[in-house]
């Protein structure tokens, strides 16, 4: 009797690496289903065009869902109310989590499916001694995206695959691409905020919320130091671009969203050894955060920095680093690792100066 052939619900994004993984997996003899998630208004038809056009050329059955609702729910409002009330978020975060995997993962049913697929540059790793699933960073360590990965669970691990981890660089990915569909295969990558126009998140902000968040500069004796034009135009360990011009060098310390202020100060003021991290999530339940060493990132760009971890709840850490660590951002995200294993993360909560 001939084995049940798995069926993968792939995301097709029209771009290079949603195509190869769909082709890939194609190969390796999977039923692949394609699924395209409208999310925007201004989602880019040609975009669109094209996911019709590759899963047309592997003659895979093709389906688009407009998610535009729940997208705005989901990720746009909550990234301005939280810039609004001085943190700076990480929208992509959210829609991984909500969208482009929570809700993939509600069609696996659907389709009476065994997994989905991204074509995202991660490896997944079993250990059937131990019967747990790893997430790694990929060969590709230019394109590592596990930051943005973290909240996965075992099950989610399970049923899903990443067939670009083995890649070793997306010059491959584009040539083979080209022969099988010369328009797509020189796309520019995406690296902006997907809903901004020209990723000008400020003004988006600005003209997407009633709220006047223009407010006062103070120093860290809460003396006034000026007026700025609203808090979710500054980061935390921003040193230029003020709007104003002071007596002195000033880097932004602290955003306080319930008093619209900014807290000005020296530059050393921004450095921190100490961080509460909320929602986390550990992908492997079973392991003790606490006796190990890992590594850690603050922001998807980061570097990755020494730190300890004690836990406080069941989904709330204390993280010490090693080092001082410049301009820890709440609203961010930190990622632990241990080599090249994601141990998980969280969102970066609060700045403590004692341990």
């Amino acid at each position: 009797m001939l084995n049940k052939r798995k069926k993968v619900l792939i995301g097709i994004s029209g771009g290079v690496d949603s195509a190869l993984t769909a082709m890939i997996l194609k190969k390796m003899g999977y039923e692949v289903i394609g699924i395209t998630f409208n999310l925007i208004d201004q989602f880019n038809e040609e975009s669109l065009e094209d996911a019709k056009r590759i899963a047309k050329k592997l003659e895979i059955n093709h389906f688009i869902y407009d998610y535009k609702e729940i997208f705005h729910e989901k990720v746009i409002m909550p990234f301005i109310n939280d810039y609004i009330k001085g943190f700076t978020p990480n929208p992509c975060l959210k829609c991984n989590q909500n969208i482009k995997f929570g809700l993939f993962y509600d069609l696996l049913k659907t389709y009476n499916a065994d997994y989905i697929a991204t074509g995202h540059y991660i490896k997944k790793v079993y250990d059937k001694k131990n019967k747990v699933y790893s997430l790694m960073k990929p060969k590709n360590l230019i394109k590592d995206q596990t930051y943005l990965m973290y909240f996965l669970n075992q099950w989610q691990l399970e049923h899903t695959l990443f067939p670009l981890g083995d890649i070793e660089n997306k010059s491959e990915v584009k040539e083979i691409v080209r022969e099988f569909d010369f328009k797509i295969s020189d796309k520019r990558e995406s690296v902006n905020i997907c809903f901004t126009d020209e990723n000008d998140y400020r003004l988006f902000i600005k003209e997407n919320s009633n709220n006047d968040v223009s407010g006062n500069f103070v120093d860290i004796k809460g003396n006034i130091l000026g007026c700025h034009n609203g808090i979710y135009n500054f980061t935390i360990g921003q040193k230029r671009n003020l709007g104003m011009k002071f007596d002195k060098k000033y880097t932004v310390i602290e955003i306080i969203g319930d008093r619209n202020e900014i807290v000005l100060g020296d530059d050393e003021l921004a450095y921190h050894k100490i961080l509460i991290a909320k929602d986390t999530n550990i992908i492997n339940p079973d392991l003790n955060i606490e006796n190990i060493e890992l590594t850690a990132k603050i922001c998807q760009w980061g570097y990755f920095l020494k730190c300890k971890v004690e836990k406080i709840s069941k989904n709330r850490l204390k993280v010490i680093f090693n080092d001082k660590v410049r301009a820890i951002t709440c609203g961010q995200s930190i990622v632990f690792y241990k080599d090249k294993c994601v141990i998980g993360g969280g969102i970066i909560e609060d700045i403590v100066d004692t341990i």
